[in-house]
């Protein structure tokens, strides 16, 4: 029945408002921030992520640990961390693309 959907409504991007009517990031951070310990990291490549239970993890190109951070995305967090040793082969990236 069309009487119990619910009713989106359409907003023009040209009627001046719809600047109130838009999503706004609250506030951003690069990635390194989510470690309290960067472990000599300066970049991340982030290539892919999955997240399993209460974490999410990410592998990025140039770096041979995987990115481990808890679900809540707090900057600095001791729960966010690195698996594994991040420049186990300085010379090369992971290949993880």
């Amino acid at each position: 029945d069309d009487d119990d959907d619910e009713k989106v409504e359409a907003f023009d991007c040209e009627d001046g408002k719809y600047s109130k009517h838009t999503l706004k990031t609250a506030y951003e951070l690069p990635y390194a921030s989510l470690f309290k310990d960067n472990r000599g990291q300066k970049k991340f490549e982030a290539s892919d992520v999955i997240k399993v239970d209460d974490f999410i993890y990410s592998v990025c190109d140039n770096s041979w640990a995987i990115s481990k951070f808890h679900e809540s995305l707090t900057p600095f967090d001791e729960a966010n961390e690195q698996i594994g040793d991040p420049n186990r082969d300085p010379t090369q990236d992971s290949g993880y693309e």
